[in-house]
């Protein structure tokens, strides 16, 4: 697949592929990709940020893999109808994500990161009493946590990478869906 879409992508006339780039990049070409990619491998703000992106979608992932099982098992012993209705905690992200966001812009991305970090963290310890109240009271709450620290560490990725902007945000996607399909797993 992804050689037929490097080949099936438009070349421009000055001999770059594709648009002009939404990050002010006047031309991508071969080159410059691997340029802005080694840059963004050798910056350790962004390599932490991937890094992060990685660890909260393993540890997000984990979560929602795990706890249908341990609702369905005693002393719970929900019927997998209800235990479905746990992913309406999905909401919260949604609007965690907005609220992250706009408190990003006013008091910083990183800041922002720190705080929904924390949260999801102490919310994971909500989930370990044998009370259901408690553990949707912490899904909430990670979820809200998740979806905030994705929503800054995403916004602080574009903040910090000057020149390059749709590659270092494609290097945090990487690494978040790797912690989807690897970290979750694991």
């Amino acid at each position: 697949c992804l050689v037929g879409f490097w080949w099936l992508l438009p070349i421009r006339g000055d001999g770059a592929r594709g648009e002009r780039s939404e990050f002010g990049d006047s031309t991508t070409t071969d080159k410059t990709v691997g340029q802005h990619v080694a840059a963004h491998l050798r910056d350790s703000g962004l390599l932490a940020l991937f890094a992060i992106s990685f660890v909260l979608m393993s540890a997000f992932v984990s979560v929602y893999n795990y706890l249908p099982y341990r609702l369905l098992d005693a002393p719970f012993a929900l019927s997998p109808a209800v235990v479905g209705l746990i992913f309406l905690a999905y909401l919260a992200g949604g609007f965690a994500a907005g609220v992250a966001g706009r408190l990003g812009d006013r008091l910083g991305q990183g800041r922002v990161l720190r705080v929904t970090v924390l949260i999801s963290l102490l919310a994971i310890l909500l989930t370990w009493p044998d009370q259901l109240a408690f553990v949707l009271g912490g899904l909430v709450l990670i979820t809200a946590g998740f979806f905030g620290a994705h929503s800054s560490a995403s916004a602080d990725v574009r903040r910090r990478a000057v020149r390059g902007g749709a590659e270092a945000l494609a290097l945090y996607l990487s690494a978040y869906y790797a912690g989807n399909g690897i970290g979750g797993m694991v």
